[in-house]
């Protein structure tokens, strides 16, 4: 968790304006600063142990995080996403297969590139599960064969995990995952994981899209943006309940029908409602208070 001193830190931010020298100059800063406190106290975070991994994506949602995700402000201006950071350009268009792009991510998100329909629905899973803190696309790993020849590979996804660990998956249909394709994944596995690049590398095919987490991902995406009058709202009727409820009960309470039905589909992604079973979300599922709001 960011100490207090990381928080103090990034308060003061906050009266900066963004994007400018000296707001960048302090959230690189104090992002240095967390990370030499973690790494001076052992590495409480597995990542933060100076390896590319770490290097590979940075901690600073995890200062961040008590941010607002939404950049909409009063004054009517909004705040662009990033750019994208992966380590090559993926297609912008394509008359033989899918291309698209995705912005995930905290406050304006970062631009992601993908280049297959299941690409699109692995990082829209992948990044939405309770389990992953941040994702990055298209990452530079170079391995060599077995004559010792140097070669590049694209890691498609990576993400980084609540407990630290570095997990790199690779998009490909099953069709397509031919035995030599297997044969070369595993050699690069076995040289990411030695050398500290990943802790895992797995297969993503088609046969680990779950149509209800599928379902979710899209559903906790389309209504990622916060609601600066509907969220308080859903808040204060969450703080109130006890045991297990509906979610079109919590809606009700709310008296604010879609706008409040997204307001609590936005507490189920963000862990303070927990749903009791594992469906599609629906005014019918039934969820309890996981932690305060």
């Amino acid at each position: 968790m960011p100490t207090l001193q990381g928080k103090r830190l990034f308060s003061t931010m906050k009266d900066l304006p963004k994007g400018s020298a000296e707001h960048g100059q302090r959230e690189r800063f104090a992002c240095q600063s967390y990370l030499h406190r973690v790494v001076g106290r052992g590495g409480a975070i597995r990542c933060a142990s100076g390896s590319p991994a770490a290097r590979l994506i940075g901690l600073r949602h995890l200062i961040l995080k008590e941010e607002l995700m939404s950049d909409l402000n009063l004054g009517g201006g909004i705040r662009l996403p990033e750019a994208c950071k992966a380590d090559r350009a993926t297609q912008v268009g394509s008359t033989k297969h899918f291309t698209g792009g995705l912005v995930l991510g905290d406050g304006p998100g970062e631009r992601h590139g993908v280049e297959s329909h299941l690409e699109k629905c692995a990082a829209l899973i992948l990044n939405y599960r309770p389990s992953s803190l941040e994702i990055r696309t298209q990452v530079l790993f170079k391995w060599f064969d077995k004559v010792g020849e140097i070669h590049d590979h694209y890691i498609d996804i990576v993400t980084l995990q609540v407990d630290g660990a570095m997990i790199g998956y690779a998009v490909r249909p099953k069709e397509r995952a031919s035995d030599r394709y297997i044969q070369k994944l595993a050699r690069i596995k076995k040289q990411a994981v030695s050398q500290g690049f990943l802790d895992n590398l797995l297969l993503f095919t088609e046969e680990d899209v779950c149509p209800v987490e599928l379902f979710n991902a899209e559903l906790f995406h389309s209504v990622r943006r916060p609601d600066c009058f509907g969220d308080p709202v859903a808040q204060d009727v969450v703080r109130s309940i006890a045991g297990v409820v509906s979610v079109g009960d919590l809606v009700e309470a709310t008296r604010l029908e879609g706008m409040g039905f997204r307001a609590i589909v936005r507490l189920i992604c963000s862990g303070h409602l927990e749903m009791l079973s594992y469906e599609r979300i629906s005014y019918k599922t039934l969820v309890f208070k996981k932690k305060e709001v």
